[in-house]
Parts: structure tokens; sequence; C-alpha cells
């Protein structure tokens, strides 16, 4: 009887081993699979939309610089350098195209000739039926020192000259603007001896 009870408890401490051992077992297993994804919320309500906002104001209209501001009244044309400049298409020789400019308050032009822009503006406004037009160079003063009528001496940043001029020496004391050329540069020629067109220059606030 004894030896039976002894069996029933060694068995049972067994039966209690092999439940822990099989517990620690199944714990350190593999993990399991994930499961499905659920299924997305519903959309959220739009929001409200905002207020519109007010419009800007317009931009100030361009100018056109050839169209709008090359004519103010009676026949001079003023490309935006403060001078306004007028064709006498008359010809005459450079003295007398001088006088003729000086009558109208103005003299041949000296300070849009040195600028290239000016240049290139005035042939596209004026220059449509002549070509070779007087300017205000000369060296009448001192010979080969040729001085704009502004008294601006002539230099290479001053003066727009065709290459090789000026080289008529000293019979050719006068230039002219020859608007055939790319950027419209000057060639010395006899103040007297030749007859063409001449561009008048005044400052922009004399509209006389």
């Amino acid at each position: 009887m004894l030896k039976f009870v002894v069996y029933v408890v060694v068995l049972g401490i067994c039966f209690d081993q092999g439940l822990t051992q099989g517990a620690s077992e199944n714990l350190g297993g593999p993990p399991g699979r994930p499961g499905k994804r659920g299924v997305p919320g519903q959309k959220g309500e739009v929001g409200e939309k905002g207020m519109k906002g007010e419009a800007g104001a317009p931009a100030p209209k361009g100018t056109n610089q050839l169209k709008e501001t090359t004519k103010p009244e009676n026949g001079w044309y003023a490309p935006n350098n403060g001078y306004q400049y007028k064709v006498i298409t008359t010809t005459l020789t450079w003295q007398e195209s001088r006088r003729s400019c000086q009558n109208m308050g103005a003299d041949l032009a000296a300070v849009g000739m040195r600028n290239l822009s000016v240049r290139r503006n005035l042939a596209t406004a004026l220059f449509r039926t002549s070509t070779l037009t007087w300017i205000g160079l000369s060296d009448l003063d001192y010979d080969g020192q040729w001085v704009w009528v502004d008294e601006v001496p002539a230099t290479e940043e001053t003066a727009a000259w065709l290459p090789g001029e000026p080289n008529d020496g000293r019979y050719s004391r006068c230039a002219h603007i020859n608007y055939k050329t790319p950027k419209y540069q000057a060639n010395d020629v006899p103040c007297s001896g030749r007859r063409y067109n001449a561009l008048c220059e005044k400052p922009i606030n004399d509209l006389c």
C-alpha cells in the first residue's frame, strides 16, 4: 500500500513538470502571422471655401518710346534723352544748316550723336528718305581738333567715325552722319562743297 502511494505522488510530480516544460516550449515558439488590415474609415467632409481676395490695382500703361514720346508738337522728336530733334529737309551747306537750326532756337545735333541708342531711334523715326545729314561736329576752330558745337572734344568715346575717318585733312572740316551704316557713323567732308539735310537739336523743355 505504501509503495502505491509513493508511486502516485511521483507520477503527479512528473505530470506537473511536463506541463511546465510544455508551456515554456510554447512560449518560445515562432510568432504568429499578422492579422488582416482593417477596413479604412470614411473620408472626412471638405472644409469651407476661403474668401476671394481683392483684385490688385492695374499696372500703369507702358510707353512706346517712338510712338508716344517722340512726337511733341510741331514736328520735333524726343527720344527720351532730354533733347528733341528735327530734320531740315532743304539741302544746305554746313554753315547754312547751323544757322537754320539756330533760327529755331536749336543747334546742329551733338548730344544725341554721342549715343548709339539715340542715333538708332532717330534713324527709325526721322530718316526714312534722307541718309546723309549734317551734325554738329567740325574742326573749323582748330585744324585737326574736332569739337562738337556744345564744345565737347571729339574722342574715341564721344565720336563714332566710319573706319579710317576723319581722313581728308584741311579740306574736309565738317562732319555728316550716314544712316546707311550699321552704327550711323560720321564722315568728314568739305563744309561748303557739299549740301545735305541737317539734324537740329534743342532741350526738351523748349518747345518753341
